[in-house]
């Protein structure tokens, strides 16, 4: 997953980036790259913090997601009516 995640930053231009898969209720894969803080060249680590409304959008949408009101495959606009 490491090559994955470098190889994605790199195809998106990502400044930084952390993955964590969990299953079962247990993290079974991590991955930290790049920077979570530009301006100060503060790494990516387990311990970065990240503004909490990010944490708690992405939990939003995968919740919609999973309760089947939300298809990641659908333009995004077609939720957001900017059309």
């Amino acid at each position: 997953m490491k090559a994955n995640l470098a190889s994605w930053a790199q195809d998106y231009e990502l400044v930084g980036a952390s993955v964590v898969l969990i299953a079962k209720g247990e993290a079974v894969v991590e991955g930290y790259l790049g920077y979570a803080r530009v301006e100060d060249s503060f790494k990516t680590t387990q311990n970065s913090t990240t503004p909490i409304s990010k944490n708690l959008s992405t939990l939003a949408v995968l919740k919609l997601v999973e309760a089947g009101e939300v298809d990641l495959n659908v333009d995004i606009n077609t939720y957001l009516g900017w059309n």
